[in-house]
């Protein structure tokens, strides 16, 4: 018998052997074929090389002599236009003698993208979004928090699902949390909102100025992908973790709204939990429609970020430090505060730098034309001018324009008068800034509120800490509409060739 190291030589020569005797022979169909076989200097391991796939990628193999068939890893980074599936009872299944089936593999590609439909409610002003959760799937509307910690949901109303988990103490979805807190006196029949050894948080309702404890678990939540071209497929994600809230919390939110989807900079946020799952980019782009009939986007990984018509607007975008901001909520310094925060420098008005030590009203009427009467303000609005003559362009009213300076002076967002300016009443335009209230200490400077962001694209981009922006979409012919739409329609349309019904 040969010894272990002498095996390869002779296989190797045999087939060497083999090989040569037939090539002179002019056939189609080789009668032999011939691998090279290396020893691993570190693992004494018998390695071969094969090409495999389309376009053709070198694979390196181990030769187990008594394995059954070939496999490959194709977590990394396996691509190829030419892999095809074997059939569930086909004759490749007939060699394994399997009967085996998989049926619960809902995706055959990782989603580099995912996207969901934002609204704006006509009547609160909010901004919805609609997800699919639980077992089976219910839809649920939610509010969108942009500086919010993660999501949560009222389980007080009718929350019943069998695949949701409750987030035991200590665990690694408790330590996303940061929290220490742990629920150990629920007396009720579990349920989603009461599990003993369950950890808790605090989830607050910003629009309502509420906070009440809930604890943490994790359901079934499914979302649609994008290539930013076209809205695709329906993906799961097995657990997502979110904290139950209840009826008190959800007070003052839009009709039919449940909850609210955080987007802060967390770790438990909807944008950290799905690039984890799906391991894209941590980085999510907004883009909110001005109008209540329409619809904007949220888009959760990388772009391009596609807009009617065939506009990517990722292409415009400038992009500024965001800042950590220190300082809690509450205003104790510890955990890192998770709204965006960036360093505006200077503010200018018509180009103008402007001191920060004159009031709005002062500003207004050395900014505003002379032809153009200031008016009884309307309240919360503290400075309103009559609309007569301000004229219209497709940037929005045609006042001054407002540009926050930020790293340097090349480097600003410019407000222009649709994002400046809202219609308080008929004939009337009041600037779309709300002072501070006096009776406490404002925690912010300055906070850019969801009319300031409306047909403007975002994109938070938390592996780079940047926020990258484009100033108004409507002065390169185009809204956040115009995305949803035209991802909805390449949807729609790709669905119509398959010969697919429409899922509205």
């Amino acid at each position: 018998m040969s010894s272990p190291s002498s095996f390869p030589l002779i296989f190797l020569c045999c087939f060497l052997l083999f090989v040569s005797s037939s090539l002179g022979k002019t056939t189609t169909r080789p009668k032999a074929l011939v691998l090279q076989v290396t020893k691993d200097a570190k693992t004494l391991q018998y390695v071969t090389q094969v090409s495999q796939r389309t376009p053709l990628v070198p694979v390196k193999l181990t030769l187990d002599l008594g394995g059954e068939y070939m496999w490959v890893n194709c977590e990394r980074g396996y691509k190829s236009s030419s892999y095809r599936p074997a059939t569930c009872g086909s004759a490749p299944c007939k060699l394994l003698n399997t009967t085996a089936c998989d049926t619960a593999c809902k995706t055959t590609t990782r989603p580099k993208a995912l996207v969901l439909q934002v609204t704006k409610d006509a009547k609160t002003l909010q901004y919805v979004t609609q997800v699919s959760q639980r077992t089976p799937l219910v839809p649920v509307k939610l509010t969108l928090d942009l500086g919010g910690e993660y999501m949560w949901v009222n389980c007080e109303r009718g929350y019943k699902s069998s695949s949701y988990r409750p987030a035991t103490c200590g665990s690694a979805p408790c330590k996303l949390l940061n929290t220490t807190a742990c629920d150990t006196a629920c007396y009720s029949a579990p349920a989603p909102d009461c599990y003993n050894n369950t950890c808790s948080h605090s989830p607050s309702n910003n629009i309502a100025n509420r906070g009440t404890p809930g604890q943490l678990g994790a359901d079934v939540f499914t979302i649609r992908s994008s290539n930013g071209k076209n809205v695709l497929r329906v993906v799961t994600v097995p657990r997502l973790y979110f904290v139950c809230a209840t009826n008190w919390l959800a007070d003052g939110l839009a009709s039919g709204v449940t909850g609210m989807a955080g987007l802060g900079w967390t770790g438990a946020s909807l944008p950290a939990q799905l690039s984890s799952y799906f391991r894209f980019d941590r980085k999510f782009a907004l883009c909110l429609s001005s109008s209540t009939r329409a619809s904007g986007v949220v888009f959760f990984g990388n772009g391009p970020y596609t807009l009617l018509p065939n506009v990517d607007a990722s292409l415009s975008l400038t992009y500024t430090p965001l800042i950590q901001n220190p300082i809690t909520e509450s205003g104790f310094v510890g955990d890192a505060s998770p709204k965006y925060f960036i360093g505006v420098t200077s503010i200018k008005i018509n180009d103008k730098p402007i001191k920060f030590n004159k009031t709005l009203l002062t500003i207004d009427e050395e900014a505003m034309p002379k032809n153009v009467k200031k008016v009884s303000n309307v309240k919360p609005f503290g400075a309103c001018f009559s609309s007569k003559n301000i004229g219209s362009t497709r940037l929005g009213p045609a006042v001054p324009s407002i540009d926050l300076v930020l790293q340097n002076k090349s480097v600003y967002w410019r407000i222009y008068g649709a994002n400046s300016m809202v219609e308080a009443k008929k004939n009337v335009l009041c600037l779309a800034i709300v002072e501070a209230r006096k009776d406490f200490r404002p925690r912010f400077s300055v906070v850019l509120g969801g009319h300031q962001l409306e047909d403007n694209l975002l994109q938070f981009d938390l592996s780079k800490s940047r926020l990258g922006f484009t100033s108004s979409l409507l002065g390169r012919s185009t809204t956040c509409v115009n995305g949803w739409l035209y991802w909805k329609g390449n949807w729609r349309q790709s669905k119509m060739e398959a010969g697919i019904e429409s899922e509205e």
